[in-house]
């Protein structure tokens, strides 16, 4: 509601708040590090209020059949399970929507937000959320701190996106198999 940009004396009302300034974190939250955090407290039965908000904040694109002309690729992958002696390779998990260039990074804008998106519902989007962990993995250990940087905030936004596209991708093919 707060992303629809509903008054937050509305909000308190739809949510049976005592105070409008209860209803400020709803507020504050959108756009903020706290919408990953949402994300994860509504897989553990919150409630229907955080699952909108998800839903309205994290993948905007489209599952399809189809992957177009503009493929989008997970940078690297193995192609085998245990990885095998070959070199990691590009593997499609989708396309782009877009009419004409696009200016933003191919794989992490499109599962980040991006409405042009177009995610293939054949494809293995959990390897998209193995490879954006190890990916955390690696530069965590670059920068050497402890405390939750910026970097760790947005990998964690990347990830909760991809779930959420293995989420309606398994919701589409009407199984758990993705």
């Amino acid at each position: 509601m707060a992303l629809q940009g509903i008054a937050r004396e509305q909000i308190q009302e739809i949510l049976e708040h005592d105070s409008p300034f209860t209803c400020d974190a709803y507020i504050q939250a959108v756009g903020s590090d706290l919408m990953p955090a949402l994300e994860r407290a509504t897989d553990r039965g919150v409630g229907e209020v955080f699952a909108i908000l998800s839903e309205a904040y994290f993948f905007k694109g489209t599952i399809t059949d189809d992957i177009g002309k503009k493929a989008i690729a997970i940078p690297t992958v193995n192609l085998h399970e245990p990885p095998a002696n070959d070199a990691p390779v590009p593997a499609v998990v989708g396309g782009c929507g877009k009419h004409g260039a696009c200016t933003k990074h191919p794989f992490w804008a499109c599962y980040n937000g991006c409405p042009h998106f177009l995610a293939w519902k054949e494809a293995d989007h959990r390897k998209s959320l193995d490879y954006v962990e190890s990916e955390l993995t690696r530069w965590s250990k670059a920068e050497g701190g402890k405390e939750r940087s910026k970097l760790y905030k947005d990998f964690d936004r990347i990830a909760a996106s991809i779930r959420e596209v293995v989420q309606q991708v398994e919701a589409v093919n009407g199984d758990a198999a993705v």
